[in-house]
């Protein structure tokens, strides 16, 4: 990422900046400016950040949006340019109409940037809203018909999360007396040792009566998870690392796989096969995979429900087909793969290194399964008979 922002405030620089007729002064006085939203990224990766008075942070990821929104502004100005140039040599001179008006769109792209970045830090920071949603599983008994799930996923705590936001959060989740309470990931973006531990220690006070459960996403493993892990697990969450719990209250199975991050420091990456074994073939599980991709290896392998997240819901309208490009279209919301219902959340958070959302917000969800038995309409896919017990026969 870090590459990306240099490459940004590179181009503002060489094709925003630099042509200005302006004294040089205003130019040299700029460039610290661009290289501070540049440096944003790097900024909240060294020792001493914790040190930084919060407003610099602030003030480095919002130069760091400007950028971003100067740049496809200025290139559409550029390929403008270039047309005026080829119509020059085609005995048109537009060149004069474009120099009367160079100051005022100049002006304008700036203003544009700098609103755009303004509210999209703005949305990017803002506290997460509830969503509440009910879903038909297929093969859920009548045990488990109303089962509630609260779904938390990226909270990437770091300098930019406000003090007590986790702690709020908390209060929120178990206000709505959930069932089971699941983590999907990218809770944190800093080592163990900073003020993060001090935030998601909230995470302890948790209450569900089946239980807190919560799989790594790739920020874990950026941050450290081998010193996450035990400390996490310290505070009653229960960590799914290609594994799963038979909840027999209700006949419903939750697995959890690992983030394929985790490859990268020699840790063991996703299996879900194992994740699976030993759960019996006509079992309701639901999959907790960091990645909504695992979807395409999930579905066939019989999982009823994936909740995944990682994708921030494409973070800014438009970006979104991007992002979803990269995720086999699946960005935010439910989708139907196979007689599986893949659920991505948007993300109760946002990654300090890009702080921004527009037109998507942060969400925490409030999921109620329902058995096809007791709901009102049966879901997509044949109605199936209610789970055997767990020694019924292996996966």
């Amino acid at each position: 990422m870090w590459w990306f922002s240099w490459l940004l405030a590179g181009y503002v620089w060489s094709r925003g900046v630099l042509p200005w007729r302006c004294r040089w002064w205003w130019k040299a006085a700029l460039l610290p400016v661009l290289a501070l939203g540049a440096a944003h990224f790097r900024l909240l990766r060294l020792p001493v950040a914790a040190e930084f008075p919060p407003g610099l942070l602030l003030l480095s990821a919002w130069l760091l949006a400007i950028c971003f929104w100067l740049c496809p502004l200025l290139l559409l100005r550029d390929l403008f340019l270039l047309g005026c140039l080829a119509a020059r040599r085609c005995g048109r001179t537009p060149a004069a109409w474009w120099r009367r008006r160079e100051k005022p769109v100049a002006a304008g792209m700036l203003v544009l940037a700098v609103g755009l970045a303004t509210i999209g830090l703005s949305c990017g920071l803002r506290a997460p809203r509830w969503r509440e949603m009910e879903l038909t599983l297929p093969r859920l008994s009548a045990a488990g018909d109303g089962l509630t799930l609260a779904v938390l996923s990226d909270l990437h705590v770091d300098l930019l999360t406000p003090s007590g936001r986790v702690r709020e959060l908390v209060r929120q989740t178990n206000a709505r007396k959930p069932d089971l309470i699941l983590l999907l990931g990218d809770l944190v973006d800093l080592p163990v040792s900073t003020r993060a531990a001090e935030e998601l220690r909230a995470l302890g006070e948790l209450r569900a009566p089946l239980g807190v459960y919560a799989v790594p996403g790739n920020h874990e493993y950026y941050s450290n998870y081998r010193n996450w892990r035990p400390f996490l697990a310290g505070l009653g969450v229960v960590w799914l690392e290609n594994e799963h719990r038979w909840l027999s209250e209700s006949g419903l199975a939750v697995a959890g796989v690992t983030d394929a991050a985790g490859e990268r420091f020699g840790l063991p990456g996703p299996d879900l096969h194992r994740a699976l074994a030993g759960l019996p073939e006509a079992s309701p599980v639901v999959l907790l995979a960091h990645r909504p991709e695992l979807a395409v290896e999930a579905a066939p392998a019989g999982v009823s429900l994936q909740l995944s997240g990682h994708t921030h819901g494409g973070l800014i309208c438009g970006l979104d087909r991007l992002v979803a490009a990269f995720n086999h279209g699946w960005v935010r919301g439910c989708y139907q793969v196979g007689e599986l219902t893949l659920f991505v959340s948007s993300g109760a958070g946002i990654w300090g290194g890009f702080p921004v959302r527009l037109g998507t917000t942060p969400e925490l969800t409030l999921l109620r399964l329902r058995s096809p038995q007791q709901a009102e309409s049966p879901a997509p896919g044949p109605r199936l008979e209610p789970a055997p017990e767990p020694d019924a026969g292996a996966r």
